[in-house]
């Protein structure tokens, strides 16, 4: 008998090829019907499968949820996200231990609290320069010093920005709020000498200014578009500054015209 001895290329791709018809002949033997093909997503516990351990971790995250040491994190963001988290799992599974855990969270938060202030008290005690309240009294017995000294700051300026300042009255003869807004100008003017003028947008006056200037463009000028309004002018610079509208008590337009004309903002809040 001749033996013939084939190339190698041969051989290989004879048994490349046998091997690849079993596996369809195999394949089409145990292949499902159409619509029956197993998901690629649905878990085999008897097999590799990454996606049935994201399942089992996530149930296992939800009946034993992982503890959060809030003291043992650096910053107060890491400290509310973390607060935040246990407040949202107490919530949602409201077990006595979640509960706990979020209760005891929230002490040790509040304990880190009383601490910075009662350290930031001893400071500003330790630091006069730092203690606001100096500057602006907060009980009873020293704010009321302190307003007293303020309402006499206050008038005794005024008597003397009267003699280069008045005040822009305008007004409607039918408004009421004008009408309780009159008598209190009136009486201004006569204690501190500041001069007065009403300007009337309608035409007629008020028992208080029956003899009011007619308003010629003023309101428009000054963007005036609600009654009553009061504005303050400098008869030296001819600068218009508006103090408010509405109706105003004496002491409250005393004190808008010193800190408009005597103070810088935050100055003296």
């Amino acid at each position: 008998m001749k033996i013939i001895i084939l190339p190698i290329r041969i051989i290989f791709g004879v048994l490349v090829t046998s091997a690849i018809s079993l596996g369809l002949a195999q394949a089409s033997s145990t292949s499902p019907t159409s619509g029956d093909y197993p998901s690629v997503w649905q878990c085999d516990n008897s097999k590799f499968n990454w996606y049935c351990e994201e399942q089992a971790r996530q149930r296992e995250e939800i009946t034993a949820p992982r503890k959060i040491d809030i003291a043992q994190l650096k910053t107060s963001k890491e400290v509310r996200e973390a607060l935040e988290a246990l407040k949202d799992r107490a919530v949602m599974m409201p077990t006595e231990e979640n509960i706990k855990e979020y209760v005891a969270a929230q002490q040790y938060v509040f304990e880190k609290g009383a601490v910075f202030s009662d350290t930031w008290r001893r400071v500003v005690w330790a630091n006069p320069e730092l203690d606001y309240t100096l500057r602006r009294p907060v009980n009873n017995t020293a704010i009321r010093t302190y307003d007293q000294a303020q309402d006499q700051k206050e008038l005794s300026y005024l008597k003397k920005l009267a003699k280069e300042h008045g005040l822009m009255f305008f007004f409607r003869s039918d408004c009421a709020y004008c009408h309780k807004m009159a008598p209190t100008l009136k009486q201004l003017g006569k204690q501190f000498g500041i001069e007065i003028l009403p300007v009337s947008l309608d035409g007629p006056g008020l028992p208080d200014f029956p003899n009011p200037k007619i308003n010629t463009g003023q309101a428009k000028a000054l963007r005036v578009e609600r009654v009553p309004a009061l504005f303050i002018a400098s008869r030296k610079t001819k600068d218009i500054a508006p103090v408010g509208y509405g109706v105003m008590s004496q002491t409250e337009i005393i004190n808008r015209i010193f800190l408009l004309t005597n103070t810088k903002p935050g100055e003296t809040f």
